[in-house]
């Protein structure tokens, strides 16, 4: 039987600070030099973790899917997921709404401030009864975290990567058109 191994990358845009809200405010480190931290350790390397599976699973097919919205089928992972398998997506109660809320950016700068709040990178207790007590206008989905400046550092030290995984796996993808576009855009 044939094995399928899917990879769904989370831009390294976003996984930095939710990575920081997750693990990096929680022992006060500040945004700026978590993001450093990941710049200088080249971290996340998606192209090690895929070459890991692919050495353990030779002869198993891959699938590398960035959580890019304009890039999976259908729009959402799950849509995505189902086309990949050869599966009507049609079948299944898939929810579009998005999930995961978080806390306004303000609070967050707060709370890393004050890393005594958590008992260790795993707690989650304080941020999840802060995100159910306050209103919605202190929530926000996808919060824009990352300077300008801070978003160039992480494109330049990762796109070579990015550019690499999407030509290797992404074949369906116009990875050259599409990059120039977004340099000239």
């Amino acid at each position: 039987f044939e094995v399928c191994v899917i990879f769904y990358l989370r831009p390294q845009l976003q996984w930095i600070p939710s990575a920081w809200k997750q693990w990096g405010l929680k022992e006060g480190v500040p945004l700026n030099d978590f993001v450093s931290r990941c710049i200088d350790a080249h971290r996340p390397s998606f192209t090690v973790a895929i070459d890991t599976w692919k050495s353990a699973l030779p002869e198993a097919k891959l699938h590398v899917r960035f959580l890019i919205p304009e890039l999976l089928t259908g729009g959402n992972p799950a849509q995505d997921f189902f086309h990949l398998l050869g599966l009507s997506e049609g079948k299944y109660d898939l929810e579009n709404e998005p999930r995961n809320p978080s806390l306004d950016v303000s609070i967050l700068h707060v709370l890393s401030k004050n890393p005594h709040l958590f008992s260790g990178v795993h707690d989650n207790s304080l941020t999840l009864a802060l995100t159910r007590a306050l209103s919605k206008k202190f929530r926000s989905k996808n919060i824009q975290m990352l300077s300008a400046e801070q978003e160039v550092r992480i494109e330049a030290c990762f796109r070579d990567e990015n550019l690499s995984l999407l030509k290797t796996y992404c074949s369906g993808i116009d990875v050259d058109r599409r990059s120039e576009e977004r340099r000239v855009g």
